[in-house]
């Protein structure tokens, strides 16, 4: 069997903060209010969309450039490049799947050659002010759905997917497609650990589990 695509989760993967959303509400000082909404879309209370209003809502009046200045202040996996280079020479095509915000995913796409990704974004009014509403694209827990329908839009099959991620959030993502693997340390999402085909301990470890499933 031959993997010719690998989906990366994008927070705490090729970037080591583990939230967009987590590292904006430490910024405009809302992160302890920002739990409850959280724990409201994990126990099914609200959906994302919903998620996405109330955590941009706690950040007041702020412009998109403000989130930008934010954002654009993150530290890339020091694996990452090479990584990418790598998949590349070995003909895998890369595609990114984040239910984070997209004005980082893109910038780190475009900075690592990645072309394809789906993330949410901001919405903002005609002085450039966020008006409270997220861009729904992604479901931080079923990302699974995303992928699907990036992969049937080019004419793949998801039998020929690599899913790699590192958190509780990633467990359909990983078990839709053809080979799962999780990356990072297995004892923070033991749910994760369970379900991945394989795991990494480092981005680099990767290729090696991806060639070894395509031998057996």
């Amino acid at each position: 069997m031959r993997y010719n695509i690998v989906a990366l989760d994008f927070d705490g993967v090729l970037v080591k903060q583990e939230s967009a959303w987590w590292t904006l509400h430490k910024a405009f000082g809302s992160y302890d209010e920002s739990k409850s909404n959280l724990l409201n879309y994990e126990k099914g209370h609200i959906g994302y969309v919903e998620f996405m209003r109330r955590d941009i809502t706690l950040w007041g009046k702020r412009s998109l450039e403000e989130v930008k200045d934010v954002l654009l202040r993150y530290d890339l996996n020091p694996q990452a490049q090479s990584f990418l280079k790598l998949l590349r020479k070995e003909k895998r095509q890369v595609v990114v799947v984040s239910a984070g915000i997209d004005l980082l995913v893109r910038d780190v796409a475009h900075r690592l050659g990645i072309e394809r990704f789906l993330a949410n974004g901001l919405e903002v009014d005609h002085e450039g002010y966020l008006t409270g509403n997220g861009i729904f694209r992604v479901d931080l827990k079923r990302k699974d759905h995303a992928l699907k329908t990036m992969i049937r839009q080019q004419g793949g099959k998801m039998s020929e997917v690599v899913a790699v991620g590192d958190s509780k959030y990633d467990l359909h993502f990983l078990r839709a497609a053809g080979l799962g693997i999780g990356v990072g340390d297995p004892s923070k999402s033991n749910i994760l650990n369970k379900v991945a085909d394989g795991w990494a301990a480092k981005l680099m470890e990767i290729p090696t589990i991806i060639k070894t499933r395509e031998k057996a």
